[in-house]
């Protein structure tokens, strides 16, 4: 492909955005210019990434691959394993001017080491961030990759646009970022040649923090409150050091209780809630990872390049985005890789449904809890299961999506021929990691051998 005739390709990555919140009847946020470009363009209601986390979630988006595969361990964190390409080496040597804007915080992820420029940001679109963006677009020399991973909605932007906290603007805190959000989504559609640009809207993963009601926002943010803070600052400088230190361990150990008392509280007269109820107030209480759907199901557009607009019901996966992104372009696509391309659903063609993987691997080495992380499973076919990592007859979950969407009703001991069918399908996708990474290992083994010799 001539290098002039190559598009740009916009790739904005919002983290922790729910798919219900982008669109559809659960949505109470006011985004006019994100609504105007979901019009335009082909939106997936059932893209399903890979984990719950971050870093490993947006290493599967990048390379096409399952996590397990493509993460690695540095010194205290996950991070993306370089001993491969992935598809921004593969851009590069397209000819692509790539460039990855992300927050500072994730830097030690290594997610952007191979852009062509890597750029950092600390806060949020009103911190200066959007203006950034602004500022990059208009220097962008083409043909381009702008990849941008925002983090507003995740509530670590400092600056919070005050007549936006308000109910017009959605039901929960949640919502309210994303209303404030859609101006700056205005000034930056606007600044991109749609004609010439491929434009890809997404998340890393989802999180039940959208569906929390404004009572759950306020107890949450009340857990690291404590009414004696602005004095210990006083104590340390007016108060000797052995009773300075005394009145700190004071505040330490106050804290510490209330916020016990407070979690006991809020998981106290819950009997009465639906099981989905339940499970979201004791997420709320005592934060881990699961495999519920809370977690997995993020929004995905493609618009721009004369894209026919249409909504897809169909499952696809965040490993199906790349490799689509290439069959959009139309250039080849990278080999040994997990993801498929959509295209064809995209065009009204049959594209049989995969199964997607889904697994926990968390951003940090050393998590609260073992059963955090000691699940994996698949969601195929209207249909989720999961299980214990290390043993197949433990902790066996099954739901049936189409009746269950709230994942409810455990279905695994009435309907057994069902989790014998997915849990051999999770198998062999085990299995073909299993496979190659013992290939690896004889291949390295061999190679060592003859050097030897």
């Amino acid at each position: 492909m001539d290098k002039i005739k190559k598009p740009n390709i916009f790739f904005l990555l919002i983290d922790s955005f729910r798919s219900d919140k982008f669109y559809g009847k659960n949505k109470t946020s006011i985004t006019p210019n994100l609504d105007s470009l979901i019009k335009k363009g082909v939106y997936f209601t059932q893209a399903i990434n890979s984990s719950p986390a971050s870093v490993s979630a947006i290493s599967s988006i990048l390379t096409a691959k399952w996590p397990h595969k493509v993460i690695t361990s540095g010194k205290k964190n996950h991070e993306l394993s370089h001993e491969e390409s992935n598809f921004i080496n593969h851009l590069n040597e397209l000819g692509y001017n790539t460039t990855g804007l992300t927050p500072d915080y994730f830097t030690y992820a290594k997610l952007t080491t191979d852009f062509n420029k890597s750029l950092k940001f600390n806060g949020g679109l009103y911190d200066g961030v959007g203006q950034q963006i602004l500022d990059i677009l208009d220097k962008l020399e083409s043909p381009w990759f702008f990849f941008i991973h925002l983090i507003d909605i995740h509530g670590t932007a400092r600056n919070f646009p005050k007549q936006f906290d308000n109910k017009k603007f959605g039901l929960n805190g949640y919502e309210r970022r994303i209303s404030a959000m859609d101006p700056w989504f205005g000034k930056i559609f606007n600044k991109i040649d749609q004609n010439n640009t491929l434009m890809i809207i997404t998340a890393d993963h989802s999180t039940d923090r959208g569906i929390y009601t404004l009572k759950q926002e306020k107890l949450k943010n009340s857990f690291n409150k404590n009414n004696f803070q602005p004095f210990v600052g006083i104590a340390s400088k007016f108060l000797s050091g052995s009773v300075s230190k005394k009145f700190r361990q004071f505040y330490v150990d106050k804290k510490i209780n209330t916020k016990k008392q407070k979690k006991h509280n809020a998981l106290k007269n819950i009997s009465e809630l639906t099981p989905y109820e339940k499970r979201i107030q004791n997420n709320l209480v005592n934060p881990s990872f699961s495999l519920f759907d809370d977690r997995f199901r993020t929004p995905l557009l493609f618009t721009g390049l004369g894209l026919k607009p249409k909504i897809i019901d169909q499952q696809i996966r965040s490993i199906d985005i790349f490799p689509s992104i290439s069959d959009i372009i139309e250039v080849p696509s990278k080999t040994d890789i997990d993801g498929l391309s959509v295209l064809p659903l995209i065009n009204g063609e049959f594209f049989e449904e995969r199964p997607a993987l889904m697994q926990i691997i968390t951003n940090w080495l050393v998590t609260k809890s073992s059963s955090d992380t000691n699940v994996i499973g698949i969601r195929f076919n209207g249909f989720k299961y999961f299980r214990s990592r290390e043993n197949s007859n433990e902790e066996i979950h099954l739901y049936d999506l189409k009746n269950d969407p709230y994942e409810e009703n455990n279905l695994a001991l009435e309907k057994p021929e069902k989790v014998n069918q997915m849990e051999l399908i999770l198998s062999e996708i085990q299995n073909d990691y299993f496979e190659n990474e013992s290939k690896k290992f004889k291949d390295l083994k061999k190679d060592k051998n003859t050097t030897q010799k």
